[in-house]
């Protein structure tokens, strides 16, 4: 720009010598601020590969995380919870990937951490597809009060997802961030 700017000015009337300074400033912080882009774009590339190389040790390795979905496969799925008080029941409800209920059940429970297992069969008694299933519990007390419960599903990790803005871990065909991972076994 400088060089272009120098080439077109008029001989008959120069530029005042405080506004060619200025000016100079002015393309050299501009250079600066190029630079420094190029530079940060570098730097968070090389962030999200160290990024995706540490992901790497998740794979083949069972973890639980927060959540709420998991697979139903081979007529299994499994979730735990953990009661955030002085429950007596929960009532547990699974529903499909379009979100409609497919069982229903009442337990007794207690402040704490549980398990909860489903073969995969509705009310009914029919057998659901392998798929995408997730639960809400909703615990109470004897006189009706509810109480808070987390979800968490676990499984052998056997994707990992980079093209978010935030990386996924995949159990089969159930995501969820990293950020969610409570514990990794072997």
């Amino acid at each position: 720009l400088l060089t272009a700017q120098l080439q077109n000015q008029n001989p008959l009337e120069p530029m005042d010598s405080k506004e060619f300074t200025n000016q100079l400033t002015q393309f050299s912080g501009v250079e600066q601020s190029i630079q420094t882009n190029t530079l940060l774009e570098d730097m968070i590339k090389s962030q999200q590969a160290a990024s995706a190389s540490s992901l790497v040790g998740y794979l083949g390795n069972t973890i639980t995380a927060e959540g709420s979905s998991t697979r139903l496969e081979n007529g299994a799925a499994n979730w735990g919870y953990d009661v955030q008080g002085a429950a007596t029941t929960a009532k547990i409800v699974v529903r499909n990937s379009a979100g409609a209920p497919v069982f229903t059940q009442d337990v007794a429970t207690n402040e704490g951490t549980h398990g909860f297992s489903w073969d995969g069969r509705s009310n009914t008694g029919s057998q659901n597809p392998d798929g995408i299933y997730s639960i809400s519990i909703e615990a109470t007390d004897a006189d009706g009060n509810v109480f808070p419960v987390k979800t968490e599903i676990s499984g052998r990790v056997d994707g990992i997802d980079m093209s978010g803005s935030t990386p996924t871990l995949a159990i089969g065909s159930a995501t969820f961030p990293v950020t969610a991972v409570r514990s990794v076994g072997l």
